[in-house]
């Protein structure tokens, strides 16, 4: 992996360890809290129910009714949740040996 920029930050879930960079936490984020648009369509009920669920949570935080708030992100790679995560530099080049890339 190398960084896209000199302001680039990677991003370490303090639970798995995993890195990613900062624009992928935000889109982790974006999906797993009901704000980024999803393309399957729900194939149970139980997939038709949790639609619903994130379509009435978009609309409300649309009209400003709800409020956004993330308290845990599950990493991508892992699947572990994790509530604390820290900013690290970017420093060029990551080992695929020494870290977990997400």
């Amino acid at each position: 992996w190398l960084c896209s920029g000199v302001s680039a930050q990677w991003i370490e879930l303090a639970e798995c360890g995993c890195i990613m960079h900062f624009e992928c936490l935000v889109e982790a984020a974006r999906r797993q809290h009901g704000i980024a648009l999803h393309g399957a369509m729900p194939s149970s009920l139980d997939e038709v129910e949790a639609a619903l669920d994130v379509a009435f949570a978009t609309v409300g935080r649309f009209f400003g009714v709800l409020s956004v708030s993330v308290d845990s992100i599950s990493c991508p790679r892992c699947r572990r949740p994790s509530q604390l995560w820290r900013k690290m530099p970017c420093a060029g080049k990551v080992e695929a040996a020494t870290t977990s890339r997400v």
